[in-house]
């Protein structure tokens, strides 16, 4: 029954993530016998941008748009950029070999630094109030929640990953869907409908339903389009 079980999970992965990453298992997770749906640099940038961006909401709320991103967060952002990018570029060039270890610290760091933009994007297209503070900038808390949020998707893999087995793919996969839902509510936020409604997490009901439902859409389209090449 359990292999039943992981042999169903790791294929609805496998056809939920075939559109998003080349999925070579030897460079995924495999723990219980469920195969990740995209491989471990990928996972860690969903799963990175989607628990920094919990931890951004519990430091902000999203009721209050914001100046632009304070200077320091470039340096995070390039800093997760020039991580990633060393680790992929020397190890496709053969300059060295890496590991799923770094693919997945890489993919966290970048999904990490990520975040903050996607949080400011959201605000300010969503948030009916409006604030000067930029985003990342007037004091530490976002910095801690976002450094907390880095640990805690770090310890999803390393060292949960074994004992939760098959949970962790779908809490990966889940981080998948959220961030095509993201990207669906900033586009939404956009209409007339949405633009600079929310005032609190109910106003946020239906503009998120409908992201998540044009998000899963999102990742079905290219998933057939991968299917058609």
């Amino acid at each position: 029954m359990i292999e039943t079980t992981a042999c169903v999970t790791s294929e609805a992965l496998n056809i939920f993530g075939f559109g998003l990453c080349h999925q070579f298992p030897e460079r995924s997770f495999d723990f219980a016998g469920v195969l990740w749906a995209v491989c471990a640099r990928c996972s860690g940038i969903y799963v990175g941008l989607v628990f920094a961006l919990v931890a951004l909401l519990f430091a902000y709320r999203l009721k209050q748009r914001h100046g632009f991103m304070a200077w320091p967060y470039w340096l995070f952002l390039a800093a997760g950029l020039a991580f990633m990018g060393w680790d992929g570029v020397t190890s496709y060039a053969h300059m060295r070999e890496t590991t799923n270890f770094l693919r997945w610290i890489t993919g966290i760091g970048m999904g990490a630094s990520l975040a903050p933009l996607v949080y400011f994007l959201l605000a300010n297209n969503l948030a009916k109030k409006s604030l000067d503070e930029p985003v990342m900038g007037g004091g530490v808390r976002p910095w801690i929640a976002v450094a907390v949020s880095m640990l805690a998707s770090f310890v999803l893999v390393y060292p949960a990953g074994p004992w939760l087995g098959g949970v962790g793919a779908v809490i990966a996969a889940i981080c998948i869907w959220i961030t095509f839902s993201l990207l669906a509510l900033v586009l939404l936020g956009i209409l007339k409908p949405f633009y600079r409604k929310v005032e609190n997490w109910r106003n946020l009901v239906i503009p998120g339903a409908l992201a998540m439902i044009l998000g899963l859409l999102l990742i079905a389209a290219l998933s057939l389009f991968n299917a058609l090449l």
